[in-house]
């Protein structure tokens, strides 16, 4: 339980509230370091550091408070860009960052396929989501079965989604799409067929389910452009 309480703390503010957090402490200690009196001393980390201020000439308060600032929003600028993103423990395929994680699914797609690997089709699709080809304007509604038969009928090669962009992404509810290209060859005829999906013939719909976890809840291929 602690485990997930923590585990959508961090999905929902990531590394924003801890840099703010030590942020705010360091600017307390400053404060307290900058309004004591010449040779005081001043402990730091409830007492595992202490510094000893000397009698020297300090910056204005103004100029502390904007040298704070600035370094919170450089950091924050640093966490958001160049610290990797947290995986969420009770989500296999989530991280702390939605865009990555919703092409973390769509490459795990094109992945099962070239394995056959169902499991990781119940994982990264609902149980209740729509595949449909545009093309022939037909839709299955239980994505289990539709890649069972396929996996069943055809083996695949060299699968993969790419040139995955957002389209839209909401607290629930996100939108991408894709490119598609590989290879499937038919088991009994031993016919092999090649296929490659331009950018935005591909579309990826995501949705929370009842564990918080962002899986596709209709994948649409073959859309016309």
């Amino acid at each position: 339980m602690v485990d997930e309480i923590v585990a959508k703390f961090i999905e929902q503010f990531g590394f924003w509230a801890i840099i703010i957090l030590i942020t705010f402490f360091f600017y307390l200690y400053l404060l307290a370091f900058y309004d004591a009196k010449p040779n005081s001393e001043i402990s730091v980390l409830w007492g595992l550091i202490k510094i000893t201020k000397r009698d020297v000439k300090i910056l204005p308060r103004i100029i502390i408070n904007i040298v704070v600032f600035l370094t919170l929003i450089g950091g924050l600028i640093f966490l958001n860009f160049y610290i990797p993103s947290v995986q969420i423990t009770n989500c296999p395929y989530q991280i702390s960052a939605y865009e990555g994680t919703m092409k973390r699914l769509i490459e795990a797609e094109s992945e099962a396929v070239n394995t056959g690997d169902i499991s990781t089709i119940k994982a990264i699709f609902a149980p209740d989501a729509i595949i449909k080809d545009a093309l022939i304007g037909k839709q299955w509604n239980d994505p289990i079965a539709y890649y069972s038969k396929n996996f069943k009928e055809f083996i695949y090669t060299d699968a993969v989604n790419y040139a995955i962009n957002r389209i839209d992404i909401g607290t629930q509810n996100a939108i991408f799409t894709s490119a598609s290209k590989g290879k499937y060859t038919n088991i009994k005829s031993q016919i092999t067929f090649d296929y490659n999906n331009s950018p935005g013939t591909n579309e990826w719909i995501f949705k929370k389910n009842s564990d918080g976890c962002w899986v596709i809840s209709k994948f649409t291929y073959n859309i016309l452009q």
